[in-house]
C-alpha cells in the first residue's frame, strides 16, 4: 500500500513539478528535494533500464529541472557559472577511465557512475545556476527539513510496528526508506542542523511553531540513534560539537540539556539495553567476526587495491575483486570508507578531486560565518557546516559510500545511496549561493 501511494504522489509531481520550475525554477527544486524519501521509497519498483542507464524517479526529476531550465534560458544569453569546474571535471573524467579501462563489468559501473556522480553535479550546477539569493536558499533548507521529516516519521513508525511485533524495540535497526540503516543515519545528519538553525532563527517565535520544531528535532535525534548505527551516532557528536560554535544555538541546546536528562532517566532501561546490543569496545577492532574488525580488515585491504590500481576498478567493482584480495574473509561490498571507497574505484584524481571540491566548499562557509554581517546567514552556514561534519565523520567511520546499494547492484537498481549525494551537493550549493548573496551585500553601492 505505501508503495503504491508513494507512486502515485510520485506521477502526480512528475507532471506538476515541469510545469512549475518553468516559471519558478526555485519551486520546482523545492518540491523535488521534500520528496526525496518518498521517492527514494520506489527505488526498487519503479524504474526503466536502458541497459547502460537506469531510469529512477530520481534522474527523471533531475531531467525535468534541466530542462525546465532550458526552456526558462531559451535564446537568452546568459553566462553559465563555472564554480569549480576543473575539480568537477576531473572527478568526472576519473569515473569514465575507471570505468572504461579497468571495470569488470561496464554496465554496472556507468550506472552508478550516472546516478551517484553525475546527477548530483548536474543538480549542484543547477542549483549555483539559478538559485540568486538567501529567500530562495531557505526553500531548499524548509525542502530538505520536510523530506527528512516524511522519513524519520515512517522511521519511528517502524520501531511501532518492530515493538507491535516483537515487544522489542531493538530488534531492528530502523532504515525508513533508505533500505540501510546507515544511510537513513546519513540522511538526518544531513538534516538535523537545519533544523536546529531553523530553530533558532525564528524572528518572533511562535510557541506553537516552535515546540513543533523542538519537537521534530527530537524525533531526528530519537530515530537516529534507533539506526544503531555507531557511525552516525559519531556523526550526531561531531555535528553537534561544530553547532555550539554559535552562541544562539549554544543557548538552545543548553537549554535542551534538562529535557535530554530527564527522557535519559526515565528511559534508563531502554538506553542500556540499546548500548548492551551495539557496544564500542576496543577489543572490537581485532575481531573479524565484528562490525568494526571487519571495516578495519576493509581499509587495510583498500590501500593495497588503491596502489595495485591507482587509476580506479570502476563504480561497484569493489566487491567483484574483494575475493581476490581476502578469499577467506566475509564478502563485502565496499570499504565502508567514503574517501577510500573514491579511490578504490576512482582513482587517486578522483579522490583528490573530490577533497578539492569538499575543501573549496568548507572554506567558503567558514568565510561566510567570519565575514557575514546577517545573523542568519552566518547561522546557517555554520549549520552546513554542520551537516557536513557529522556527514563525514559517518561516511569515515564506516556510514557512506558514493554510490553503492547492499542489493545486488544489477537488478534492479544502481544506488540508494545517491540520495544522499543528492543532498550532499544541495547543501554546497547553497553554501556558495550564500557566499555570492554575502559578496553582492558587502559591496558598497557606486
Amino acid at each position: 500500500m505505501d508503495y503504491l501511494a508513494a507512486g502515485t504522489v510520485t506521477l502526480l509531481l512528475l507532471v506538476a513539478v515541469p510545469v512549475i520550475a518553468i516559471f519558478r525554477w526555485e519551486y520546482g527544486l523545492a518540491i523535488t528535494l521534500a520528496s526525496l524519501s518518498l521517492i527514494n521509497r520506489l527505488k526498487t519498483i519503479y524504474f526503466v533500464d536502458l541497459g547502460y542507464a537506469i531510469v529512477t524517479a530520481e534522474t527523471a526529476f533531475v531531467l525535468l529541472l534541466l530542462i525546465a531550465w532550458r526552456i526558462r534560458v531559451g535564446k537568452r544569453p546568459e553566462r553559465f557559472d563555472p564554480y569549480l569546474m576543473g575539480p568537477v571535471f576531473w572527478l568526472l573524467a576519473s569515473g569514465v577511465v575507471s570505468l572504461l579501462c579497468c571495470s569488470l563489468d561496464v554496465r554496472v559501473s556507468l550506472r552508478l557512475l550516472i546516478c551517484g556522480v553525475i546527477e548530483p553535479i548536474v543538480l549542484f550546477y543547477l542549483i549555483i545556476n539559478n538559485l540568486k539569493g538567501i529567500r530562495q536558499v531557505k526553500l531548499v533548507v524548509y525542502a530538505l527539513i520536510a523530506s527528512a521529516t516524511f522519513a524519520t516519521g515512517y522511521g519511528l513508525w517502524q520501531v511501532f510496528l518492530t515493538i507491535s511485533a516483537t515487544g522489542n524495540p531493538f530488534s531492528y535497526q530502523i532504515v525508513s526508506t533508505y533500505y540501510a540503516a546507515a544511510i537513513f543515519g546519513e540522511i538526518l545528519l544531513l538534516s538535523f542542523p537545519l533544523v536546529v538553525v531553523t530553530r533558532t532563527s525564528l524572528q518572533k517565535p511562535k510557541f506553537a511553531v516552535a515546540l513543533l520544531l523542538d519537537i521534530l528535532l527530537g524525533c531526528m535525534i530519537v530515530a537516529l540513534v534507533m539506526t544503531q548505527a555507531r557511525s552516525a551516532w559519531l556523526g550526531l557528536i561531531v555535528s553537534l560539537s561544530v553547532l555550539i560554535f554559535n552562541r544562539e544555538i549554544r543557548s538552545y541546546l543548553y537549554r535542551m540539556i534538562p529535557v535530554v536528562l530527564i527522557v535519559a532517566i526515565m528511559q534508563h532501561e531502554a538506553i542500556s539495553k540499546l548500548l548492551t546490543l551495539r557496544p564500542i569496545r576496543l577489543s572490537d577492532f581485532g575481531d573479524l567476526k565484528t562490525s568494526p574488525g571487519l571495516h578495519l580488515l576493509a581499509w587495510k585491504t583498500a590501500f593495497v587495491m588503491i596502489m595495485d590500481n591507482p587509476i580506479g576498478i570502476g563504480l561497484g567493482m569493489f566487491k567483484r575483486i574483494w575475493p581476490i584480495y581476502q578469499p577467506l574473509s566475509t564478502p563485502l561490498d565496499a570499504a565502508h570508507n567514503l574517501l577510500l571507497d573514491i579511490a578504490v574505484e576512482m582513482g587517486v584524481i578522483g579522490l583528490l578531486s573530490f577533497v578539492w571540491i569538499v575543501i573549496a566548499s568548507v572554506r567558503n562557509g567558514i568565510r561566510l560565518i567570519r565575514t557575514s554581517t546577517d545573523p542568519y546567514v552566518a547561522r546557517l552556514g555554520l549549520g552546513i557546516l554542520s551537516c557536513l561534519a557529522g556527514y563525514f565523520a559517518h561516511a569515515l567511520a564506516g556510514g557512506a559510500e558514493v554510490a553503492h546499494n547492499v542489493r545486488n547492484v544489477i537488478d534492479p537498481l544502481g544506488s540508494p545511496i545517491a540520495t544522499g549525494m543528492l543532498v550532499l551537493w544541495s547543501l554546497l550549493g547553497c553554501l556558495y549561493i550564500l557566499g555570492k548573496s554575502a559578496e553582492t551585500v558587502a559591496q558598497p553601492c557606486s
